[in-house]
């Protein structure tokens, strides 16, 4: 299952999209993201879940464990696919190191994002108080400032911090009182709307 699928997303988009994509348009990044993130995850949460169906001994819930297997799937290539091909380009590392105005930006960047992301992650320094959706005004700042490049990097790390507090027992969701299912479908949809909201704005105003 997760052979077809690796294989399957890469083949639909070059089949139906571009042989190189570089998520320059907003029609060419809603196909990438439809093929990729969407539709393949289908083979390998469907052979995946299947497989576990036919096992003996105890069942299992077939839909809701195929939706978790198809969402983790899914939000994996949607954080990580934009992020591979944003930033395999070409580069020569000594004029990366250099120091310029555009670096400290983007490391200050960095430090905010961060910085954010634990506070409102750490449900414990706002506790009642539901702030995860001011990551969104934030991030339109990130893609207007930074690109496409910048949002997809600061989607990566919101996504982590966002996990390890969740994984952890910190952030609102983990302390909803929802089962480690729902909890998990909760924080991968949260993420999912957040991270394509940044994208595609970065992507329109490019």
């Amino acid at each position: 299952g997760n052979c077809l699928e690796a294989l399957a997303g890469p083949w639909l988009v070059q089949r139906f999209v571009a042989e190189r994509p570089r998520l320059s348009t907003l029609k060419e990044t809603g196909r990438v993201l439809t093929l990729a993130a969407l539709l393949s995850p289908v083979l390998s949460a469907t052979v995946g879940t299947s497989a576990f169906a036919l096992l003996p001994g105890p069942g299992i819930d077939y839909w809701p464990t195929w939706l978790l297997w198809w969402s983790g799937d899914a939000f994996g290539v949607l954080l990580l696919l934009p992020f591979i091909l944003t930033w395999n380009r070409k580069f020569r590392l000594s004029e990366r190191l250099r120091f310029s105005a555009e670096n400290l930006d983007a490391a200050l960047m960095t430090c905010v994002i961060l910085a954010m992301a634990v506070f409102i992650f750490w449900d414990e320094l706002h506790p009642g108080l539901a702030v995860k959706y001011i990551l969104i005004p934030l991030l339109m700042w990130v893609a207007m400032r930074f690109g496409v490049q910048g949002v997809v990097t600061a989607n990566l790390l919101v996504a982590m911090t966002a996990v390890w507090f969740t994984a952890n027992g910190h952030s609102d969701i983990s302390l909803s009182g929802l089962s480690p299912y729902g909890q998990t479908i909760a924080l991968q949809f949260y993420l999912a709307v957040v991270s394509v909201t940044g994208l595609f704005l970065a992507i329109v105003l490019a």
